[in-house]
């Protein structure tokens, strides 16, 4: 197998017998300190906002959604 990082998810080339011509990836959400996509969106939500003065220390955040995301 072969590892390889595309856009900070690795994945991993699955070497198939017979499977000339076939290139099979698995997405390696281990290597995440999170190990989810959703936490990793969120993430990105909370440092834009931060980052572009949208939130502080002192704002109150709601978040509306439901679901995985929500729990994130």
């Amino acid at each position: 197998m072969q590892t390889i990082s595309a856009r900070h998810t690795h994945l991993i080339k699955l070497a198939l017998p017979n499977g000339e011509g076939i290139d099979v990836y698995l997405k390696d959400e281990s290597t995440h300190p999170t190990g989810s996509l959703k936490h990793r969106l969120v993430r990105s939500l909370f440092f834009y906002a931060l980052c572009n003065g949208k939130i502080g220390a002192s704002t109150t955040v709601v978040e509306a959604s439901s679901g995985s995301t929500a729990v994130s």
